[in-house]
């Protein structure tokens, strides 16, 4: 009989309550983890290096050795810490990278102390598996209403408006935590490649879950390149938007100024990381453009900026081609708009 019990992704799904314990370094967690999951490592980034590093010169003995001191000095923190989470969830589960070392360690000494927690079978390493074959599945499916438009006419906007409202939806840049722009990611946080498949599949799900047809899922979707910062579209998400209804997004300029200053000036941003951003464009516009744009940003000439920016540098690179659209709107107002568009592509939606 084995000292702890295993389970599968798909078994654990079928629990009413389920904690998930990721015991790996911080950096990894970061760069995906399963949904909800807490982390607790069992090496931090540090350790983790140095184990690592004593495994590939082959001191096998030695990178165990380091592995144990490190996790032995944290044993009192890791018990207190799962005893709390084995009473309030009917089940606690491990995961490491592959259901190694790492959660089997941990999952040992739990079992050693009486409380009943479950290692993953496979780990992280399985749930890509099975992130990979559902969002697979999910992506045949999908029928894309596709909102495009220039840089501000608040596409992203209505898209958060239609999903209050009930509708299927899916926000890319929300998935990749990157608007999709040269300032996209002024804060740092945006996702990696595998967390942004991670969150595209839970909103590929609630949509499924929303959506009352069977085998088909038409979904709202902004308009996007196959790049969201480092994130690369599934090659079927592009398809199925080059496919798909297209609807035309317009919004008079001042209106689009107000929108870009309220997205991207909120007041956490460092103003040093717009100047940043602005200085990547040189080469794609004048020095002097640029100078004169910092000038006019420390002068506080935000508006000014923006609606520069618009006219010179995005507006020029895209055009839309009106008969290529299902639809046109114009965005005055952000919850007429998205109401307009919900009822024009789900008449019958309740």
């Amino acid at each position: 009989m084995p000292m702890y019990e295993t389970i599968t992704y798909q078994e654990s799904l079928k629990s009413s309550s389920q904690l998930f314990i990721d015991v790996r370094s911080e950096a990894e967690y970061a760069k995906d983890h399963l949904p909800g999951a807490i982390s607790l490592p069992v090496l931090d980034n540090a350790s983790r290096a140095k184990v690592g590093y004593l495994y590939k010169s082959g001191d096998i003995a030695q990178a165990k050795q380091v592995g144990i001191n490190a996790m032995s000095q944290k044993l009192p923190q890791y018990f207190a810490f799962l005893q709390s989470c084995h009473q309030d969830f009917s089940q606690t589960i491990l995961y490491c990278s592959r259901g190694g070392y790492r959660s089997s360690s941990l999952a040992a000494l739990c079992y050693s102390l009486g409380l009943h927690i479950y290692k993953l079978d496979g780990g992280y390493k399985a749930y890509r598996h099975a992130v990979i074959d559902q969002l697979d599945q999910l992506l045949d499916q999908v029928q894309a209403i596709t909102l495009h438009g220039f840089t501000g006419t608040g596409k992203t906007a209505i898209l958060k408006q239609l999903h209050q409202m009930g509708y299927p939806v899916i926000d890319l840049e929300g998935c990749a935590q990157h608007k999709g722009s040269l300032f996209g990611d002024l804060k740092g946080q945006a996702r990696s490649q595998k967390g942004f498949e991670t969150h595209l599949l839970l909103q590929l799900q609630e949509a499924q879950a929303r959506c009352p047809q069977k085998n088909t899922l038409p979904v709202f979707i902004e308009g996007e390149s196959a790049h969201i910062g480092h994130c690369v579209l599934p090659k079927k998400l592009q398809d199925q938007m080059k496919k798909g209804d297209k609807i035309l997004i317009e919004a008079p300029m001042d209106r689009r100024v107000q929108i870009l200053k309220a997205d991207y000036l909120k007041e956490d941003i460092d103003p040093q990381s717009i100047k940043n951003c602005l200085n990547c464009l040189r080469g794609r516009l004048s020095d002097q453009r640029i100078d004169d744009a910092i000038e006019a940003f420390d002068q506080g000439q935000i508006d000014q900026v923006i609606e520069g920016l618009c006219r010179s540098y995005y507006d020029p690179r895209y055009s839309y081609k009106a008969k290529a659209m299902a639809k046109q709107y114009t965005n005055l107002n952000t919850r007429q708009c998205a109401e307009d568009i919900g009822h024009d592509f789900f008449p019958d939606w309740k």
